[in-house]
């Protein structure tokens, strides 16, 4: 299809959105466009075009299969790492810390597999994640790491009612600021401050809050 640009290509976008009700992705995919800044929305109409054109084609395929092309893979992981990119350097080093203690951890530099759509891939560990970290560095809330962190919440709020728990752990990174407020959905969630460091107290409470089990 040919689409407009602007504001005006944004809103055809959403509509074919709301039109194509025959997979299952479109949800989050929405709430990414709607969620970003008008400035972004050369990268948003452009990615977004990617995954429709796609998702006509390989709906069957992906429903039997993972579109994501990691088949099998997100279910193994027991936290994903949900970060503002320009973090990306401390958000590593926690990632690393927590492998260490061989806890696997989803991080999008190490699990997205060139050459397939990445918001198949952000869907699947959303979905599918034994637990989420949502960190909050010197850069504040990332525009792709809001629409994340509500879609977890929705899920924590259907999975709830069917008494399983998603543990959704607010990080505070080294390098946020001192007087810091999370978003108000975050604000009932127990947090770790991390901002001191990574240390092995603090680490032991991010292993506490993904397995469920105090290693001290």
């Amino acid at each position: 299809m040919t689409r407009g640009t602007g504001k005006k290509g944004f809103v055809e976008l959403v509509l074919q959105l709301e039109s194509r009700g025959n997979f299952r992705r479109r949800g989050i995919i929405k709430s990414v466009a709607i969620s970003a800044h008008w400035s972004d929305l050369p990268e948003v109409l452009a990615a977004t075009q990617v995954f429709l054109n796609g998702a006509a084609t390989d709906n069957d395929a992906s429903e039997k299969h993972g579109a994501s092309g990691n088949t099998a893979m997100t279910d193994q992981f027991q936290v994903f790492l949900s970060h503002n990119s320009d973090d990306k350097p401390v958000v590593r080093k926690l990632g690393n810390a927590l492998k260490k203690r061989g806890i696997a951890v989803w991080l999008d530099e190490w699990a997205l597999r060139p050459g397939v759509p990445w918001m198949d891939a952000i869907e699947d560990i959303i979905t599918t994640c034994g637990s989420a970290a949502v960190c909050v560095g010197g850069y504040g809330i990332g525009p792709w790491e809001e629409p994340e962190m509500q879609a977890l919440l929705r899920r924590f709020v259907k999975e709830k009612a069917s008494g399983n728990i998603l543990p959704v752990i607010p990080i505070l990174l080294p390098g946020a600021p001192e007087e810091v407020k999370l978003p108000v959905f975050l604000e009932g969630y127990t947090w770790v401050d991390m901002r001191a460091g990574l240390r092995k107290k603090l680490l032991d409470r991010v292993q506490w809050g993904i397995t469920g089990k105090n290693p001290n």
